[in-house]
């Protein structure tokens, strides 16, 4: 009876670390440069060139750099940089920060975001998290497609 209760929570165990691993799985990139250096003293990946990184979920960020510290989740962008998902929404500006463990972006300098309704956006300095669901941006210029912005109050009225 004693081995039984053993085995039954080892392979609790077994099974919970199975399923937390495969759930993080979709944070893990694949990137492909022009040239790839890894650090295994920091943990940390260096991209340099045509840097293009993909996930499992169908997000992709492309740079001139990037660097990535595995040990703290976090990803920086130099130059040219852009992040899209499956949901053609397109974030772009010079450079940005994504947190992979918070999954939140920070972008500066020349930020531009498209929606998936085709509305632009400018800032200055953008923080987002990586669905789109909630941005704080500022010094905001846009161009709205009127057809198919909506609003829940009267910010629709203003803008026809």
């Amino acid at each position: 009876m004693q081995n039984r209760i053993i085995f039954i929570f080892f392979f609790g165990i077994f099974f919970l670390k199975s399923n937390i691993g495969s759930s993080q799985q979709t944070d893990i990139y694949n990137f492909s440069a022009d040239k790839l250096t890894y650090s295994q003293d920091n943990n940390i990946i260096e991209a340099i060139g045509n840097v293009v990184a993909k996930n499992q979920e169908g997000k992709q960020i492309s740079a001139d750099k990037i660097i990535y510290n595995k040990t703290n989740q976090l990803l920086k962008t130099f130059g040219n940089s852009k992040f899209s998902d499956v949901k053609n929404r397109i974030l772009t500006a010079d450079n940005f920060e994504y947190d992979l463990e918070k999954k939140i972006i920070s972008a500066e300098n020349r930020v531009k975001y498209l929606d998936n309704y085709k509305n632009v956006y400018y800032f200055s300095r953008l923080k987002a998290d990586d669905k789109f669901i909630e941005i704080i941006g500022y010094n905001l210029n846009s161009d709205l497609n009127k057809e198919k912005f909506q609003s829940k109050d009267k910010f629709n009225e203003f803008i026809e």
